[in-house]
């Protein structure tokens, strides 16, 4: 047996040298796939680095974008508050200026016929005077604002004529 022992033992030597060459085979084979899954693996991360850094460059831009269109819109609902204000203003000047020209244009009649009245006092006044190459009293000359050097003959002569 021990000649057989050998010679069996010799085959399983090579037995095992076979198989310890497909175990470091498998061996080897296992750390290629290793390496091959870790460089994936490493690749996958970068990539998604990538992806992620451009999504929060995108973002940034997006919230910078929305960010100056709220600024503009409010420059904008500012700006047409303002002008509303600006139009109202004009419409209400408008609407008061036909008023103010009315005003200005056609005093009330109890003026007009007032101012007429006191006309045609001192005119009747100045007609029953004997003419006299003096002023008019100052206080007649300055009820209407006149300056007091105005002579009788000038004072008849405006009212006649008007100013």
């Amino acid at each position: 047996m021990s000649t057989e022992g050998l010679s069996t033992e010799g085959l399983s030597t090579e037995g095992l040298s076979t198989e310890g060459l497909s175990k470091a085979n498998a061996s080897t084979d296992r750390q290629s796939r290793l390496k091959s899954l870790k460089n994936r693996l490493e690749k996958y991360r970068i990539k998604n680095e990538m992806i992620t850094q451009k999504e929060i460059e995108e973002e940034a831009r997006f919230t910078e974008r929305e960010a100056m269109r709220k600024q503009e819109q409010e420059r904008l609902d500012s700006e047409r508050r303002i002008l509303l204000e600006e139009l109202q203003k004009a419409e209400l000047q408008k609407t008061m200026m036909p008023n103010i020209k009315k005003v200005t244009t056609h005093p009330q009649p109890q003026t007009v016929l007032q101012l007429q009245l006191e006309w045609q006092q001192q005119l009747q006044r100045l007609n029953q005077q004997p003419y006299r190459p003096q002023q008019v009293s100052q206080s007649n000359a300055m009820s209407f604002g006149y300056p007091t050097t105005v002579t009788e003959k000038e004072a008849i002569s405006w009212l006649k004529n008007g100013f």
